[in-house]
C-alpha cells in the first residue's frame, strides 16, 4: 500500500502493476518431486561414473602381473612392472602392490612386460590383450647372485693391487715410448 491510497479490506489480494507479475508462493509437491528427481540423477551419475571407474571400457582387457620370488614363492613388492609397445615404447609403469599383484586395464593388442627390483634379475614376457578379458601373467623372479668383494691374499692391502695395476700401465707406457724412439 502507498500513501495517500485508500487501504483494502481483509482478504483482498493486492493486484500487481501492469506487466509484473507477482510470485507465487512454492508448492509443496511439485518441490517435493523436483528433490527426488534431482537426487536420483544425481545418485544415477555417481553410479555410473563408479560402474566405468571399475569396469574397463569396452574394447579394452586387462593384464594381472603375479610377481613372486622364485625361492620361495613369496611375493615381491615394489617390483616395477613396465608395459612396453612391441616396438619397445612404454606404455605405462605399475608398481606390485604388498602382494605382489600388479593391475592395469589395456586396449586390445600385443604387449612386453619387463619386471624388474633391485634385489632381483630382470623378467619379461610378451602378452596379448583381448577386450573383456583377463590375462594373468606369473612372473618368477630369480635373486641377483651376491657380489662379494675379491678375495685377498695374506698380507696384501688393497692399496697393493692398485699399485701394480699403476705400475704395469707405467711399465708399458716407457716400452711404448723406447719403440717409438723417444
Amino acid at each position: 500500500m502507498r500513501p495517500g491510497e485508500p487501504g483494502r479490506e481483509r482478504g483482498e489480494r493486492e493486484q500487481p502493476e501492469r506487466g509484473r507479475e507477482v510470485p507465487q508462493p512454492p508448492r509443496p509437491a511439485e518441490n517435493t518431486t523436483i528433490g527426488v528427481v534431482a537426487g536420483l540423477t544425481s545418485v544415477t551419475g555417481g553410479l555410473y561414473s563408479a560402474v566405468r571407474y571399475w569396469r574397463p571400457p569396452l574394447g579394452a582387457g586387462e593384464v594381472i602381473a603375479l610377481v613372486r620370488d622364485a625361492r620361495d614363492d613369496r611375493p615381491v613388492r615394489g617390483a616395477a612392472v613396465e608395459i612396453l609397445t612391441p616396438e619397445g615404447s612404454l606404455v605405462t609403469t605399475v608398481a606390485a602392490t604388498e602382494d605382489g599383484l600388479a593391475r592395469r586395464s589395456l586396449k586390445e593388442g600385443t604387449y612386453h612386460l619387463r619386471v624388474s627390483h633391485p634385489q632381483f634379475k630382470e623378467e619379461a614376457r610378451d602378452i596379448r590383450i583381448l577386450p573383456g578379458n583377463t590375462s594373468e601373467v606369473r612372473l618368477q623372479l630369480a635373486a641377483r647372485a651376491e657380489e662379494r668383494p675379491p678375495r685377498r691374499s695374506a698380507g696384501s692391502s688393497p692399496t697393493d693391487g692398485a699399485a701394480r695395476v699403476v705400475g704395469r700401465g707405467v711399465s708399458a707406457t716407457r716400452r711404448l715410448l723406447n719403440r717409438l724412439g723417444l
